[in-house]
C-alpha cells in the first residue's frame, strides 16, 4: 500500500513539474513577445513624432 501511495504521490509531483514547465515556456515566450511590440510600438511613435514634425514645418511654410 504504502508503494502505491508513493507513487500516487510522485505521479502529483510530475503533474506539478511539467505543469510548471510549461508555464514558465509560457511566460518566456510572452515576455520576449512584449518585448518585441514594445519595440515595434517605440518605432510607430518615433514615426508619428517625425510625420507630426513635418506636417507642422508645412503648415507654417504655407
Amino acid at each position: 500500500q504504502l508503494n502505491s501511495l508513493l507513487d500516487g504521490i510522485s505521479h502529483h509531483v510530475l503533474r506539478w513539474e511539467e505543469i510548471c514547465e510549461r508555464q514558465a515556456a509560457r511566460r518566456e515566450r510572452t515576455e520576449e513577445e512584449n518585448k518585441k511590440l514594445k519595440e515595434e510600438m517605440g518605432e510607430k511613435l518615433w514615426q508619428a513624432k517625425v510625420l507630426l514634425k513635418g506636417f507642422k514645418r508645412r503648415l507654417r511654410h504655407e
